[in-house]
């Protein structure tokens, strides 16, 4: 379905984040990791380029959204950008990773659209469209885990926010974060 190094990457990544967090059984561990490997990417064909998505946000509008201190985001293992607090901030470690690739074409993009929300609606147990945000999207719950996938003309960008040590849940935040990068993936869409 998708490149099999990026999916590596992907479960390395998840595996990472997941067992930093003791309090939860094996089972929402197992879950989580299999949400990262299948919902989280649209497949990637080799028509998919990564795109570096550390710049369709800035730690300022995070911190407006979540009212607290956000450190410029860092590239991780899987072509996700993450943002995360400062070491020295005294606040809850919130987690916002975003992933972009361009494809081909609009249409191309769409179909990857379509897989990405057809597993989502698999996966979780509600799905919701997210209008106003790009030219569609789509956001979901997880076990510990909200996550958005959003198309922008040639762009899928999946956005995903977790806070390690709770079992919080964003979906408002999840929207403005959403709304605040589709300018920009729409400019990574149109750029060559």
């Amino acid at each position: 379905m998708g490149d099999p190094d990026r999916a590596r990457a992907l479960a390395s990544s998840a595996c990472t984040v997941e067992h930093s967090m003791p309090h939860r059984s094996s089972f929402f561990v197992a879950l989580a990791i299999a949400t990262v490997l299948v919902a989280a990417v649209p497949g990637a064909p080799a028509s998919a380029k990564p795109i570096n998505a550390c710049p369709v946000l800035a730690p300022e509008e995070l911190e407006g959204i979540f009212e607290q201190p956000f450190r410029t985001g860092v590239r991780i293992q899987g072509d996700y950008c993450q943002f995360s607090r400062p070491a020295a901030a005294d606040v809850p470690n919130v987690l916002v990773r975003v992933l972009a690739n361009r494809y081909k074409s609009a249409k191309v993009a769409r179909r990857e659209f379509d897989q990405a929300e057809r597993t989502m609606r698999e996966l979780a147990v509600s799905v919701q469209n997210v209008p106003g945000v790009g030219d569609e999207a789509v956001s979901a719950s997880f076990v510990g885990v909200d996550q958005l996938v959003v198309r922008t003309g040639k762009v899928v960008g999946i956005i995903r926010i977790d806070e390690p040590d709770a079992d919080t849940s964003f979906p408002e935040q999840l929207v403005a974060v959403a709304q605040a990068a589709a300018p920009r993936l729409r400019n990574l869409s149109e750029a060559d």
